[in-house]
């Protein structure tokens, strides 16, 4: 690590202070309600609360069942979707200490704003909205989980302010070919996790395909994406090393511009490119090979439970239970308790309301 570096962050420890978002804005769709959670509001600081909330949710449970980069590893090392999470958390509470951003608000961020992933990863959202002719967005998918889905449908009572920085943390529509990581200034938390969240999966990923070779089947080989190598390895000699310079030059580069920013620096350049070269490689790693059994568990569900949208079911399933579904539909009768009460959707899906739409945030209050 790069002494002189980390010596420049004791210069600018609270530089951003000023602009962080301040407690008493917090804001809940329902004040006063009357259950565990909403006891203890007035007590806790809004935000810590709902951390609190996010860490004993079922959403939560789910996520360590779930695809990062590489689905159903044998290798308990490699992450999945979430200890990616809890990485992004400690990355996030790390940038907001140096640059005085509340600590709180966007440690919730992090933590929920995968939530929404539903199996095997982003294949599911191109898979989704292939099926259903609609953009299945987890982030968006996170907040309706948040609202709509949690505490038997009554929701975690989110304050908007970690709710829309859920909803904004995936701005990456240019990004899997090389674009702009795009901020949009809803708080400097929010923009704080976007980075965060980029930095953490990038040199993850990177560990996970060519280090670890977690792949099963065909693995992929770095000499295959000519320049990778040498991209990571200006940023350190491990993942450790990579991530923690990135989150440096963050800091120091948003302490120049008196705002968030990673896009002007040498490192924030050079990390462009190194992104550009790892989405060549997810480009390559081949899901369509889970189309059928996918197309199965779908159909099943839409047959076992007509009232309920089978895309909303689907994502809340954990990789497990969608092969467990797929290897005993020929055994599976009409009963749905008998099909479902094994998987994640078991003490879910009676709760399920049928005018659930996972397009719709539902953030305008």
């Amino acid at each position: 690590m790069d002494f002189e570096l980390i010596g420049k962050l004791y210069g600018i420890r609270g530089c951003l202070s000023q602009t962080a978002t301040n407690d008493s804005h917090a804001r809940r769709r329902f004040s006063k309600v009357e259950d565990d959670d909403g006891a203890w509001e007035g007590l806790i600081r809004p935000f810590a609360l709902d951390v609190i909330k996010l860490a004993g949710s079922k959403a939560i449970r789910r996520l360590p069942r779930k695809t990062q980069v590489v689905s159903l590893p044998t290798n308990a090392h490699t992450r999945d979707r979430g200890s990616h999470s809890l990485e992004v958390m400690a990355c996030s509470a790390l940038v907001a200490d140096v640059m005085g951003l509340n600590s709180e608000l966007i440690q919730a961020m992090a933590l929920g704003h995968d939530i929404g992933h539903g199996p095997f990863g982003h294949y599911f959202e191109v898979y989704i909205s292939k099926k259903t002719g609609k953009k299945f967005k987890h982030a968006v998918f996170s907040v309706v989980l948040a609202q709509r889905i949690e505490r038997e449908g009554r929701g975690l009572n989110l304050t908007h302010q970690t709710l829309t920085g859920i909803a904004s943390h995936a701005r990456e529509a240019g990004l899997r070919a090389g674009g702009e990581m795009k901020l949009n200034r809803i708080s400097p938390e929010a923009d704080a996790v976007m980075y965060c969240d980029i930095i953490a999966y990038l040199f993850a990923d990177y560990n996970d395909l060519f280090m670890r070779n977690s792949l099963t089947g065909s693995r992929l080989r770095l000499d295959e994406f000519p320049g990778l190598r040498e991209h990571m390895d200006w940023f350190g000699a491990n993942q450790r090393e990579r991530t923690y310079r990135c989150l440096a030059e963050l800091c120091v580069e948003s302490s120049g511009r008196g705002q968030v920013s990673f896009r002007e620096c040498e490192a924030a350049k050079r990390f462009a490119e190194a992104r550009s070269l790892m989405y060549q490689a997810y480009a390559t790693i081949k899901w369509e090979r889970l189309e059928k059994m996918m197309d199965g568990v779908y159909d099943l569900l839409a047959e076992l439970v007509p009232g309920a949208d089978p895309a909303v079911m689907f994502a809340l399933l954990t990789e497990a239970d969608v092969e467990f579904l797929y290897r005993n539909m020929t055994r599976i009768n009409a009963n749905m308790e008998d099909c479902l009460s094994a998987t994640a959707l078991g003490d879910v899906v009676r709760h399920l309301s049928s005018d659930i739409d996972f397009t719709n945030p539902d953030l305008d209050w």
